[in-house]
């Protein structure tokens, strides 16, 4: 069927009622050019908030992963917004890192193919809460 606006809505169904029922998460790492310093590494948690309250209250967070020399990686940096949305009780948590999915599926249905991955002690972690969540 053509694109129209009258057949816009049986095209493009939402996959989710409310996107501020959704906890995002997203990880960067910024590569200095110039010299030999250490990328620059984040990750950051956002919950709109729901309520009419002014201001809304939400879920804000900005973290630092930790990651050094081998370990400070955009993986590192999505897994670790992925893990504290977690650990603030956030079962509902948009990512755009298809690959962190991967791991952690693979952590939950194959654990023992992830012993020796360069993250395994975050996808663990993330996976261990997932596993026990009612």
């Amino acid at each position: 069927a053509a694109f129209t606006p009258a057949n816009y809505k049986k095209m493009f169904t939402p996959k989710i009622k409310d996107w501020r029922e959704m906890t995002y998460t997203d990880g960067s790492v910024i590569k200095h050019k110039d010299d030999d310093s250490p990328p620059l590494s984040g990750s950051g948690v956002y919950k709109p908030g729901i309520d009419t309250t002014h201001p809304p209250q939400h879920l804000q967070l900005h973290i630092k992963p930790n990651g050094h020399g081998p370990t400070n990686t955009i993986t590192r940096a999505e897994l670790v917004g992925i893990l504290v949305a977690l650990q603030h009780e956030q079962t509902k948590i948009a990512t755009d890192s298809a690959s962190c999915l991967f791991q952690i599926s693979n952590q939950t249905l194959h654990p023992m193919r992830m012993r020796y991955h360069l993250h395994a002690e975050l996808i663990h972690a993330i996976s261990t809460i997932i596993e026990h969540s009612p």
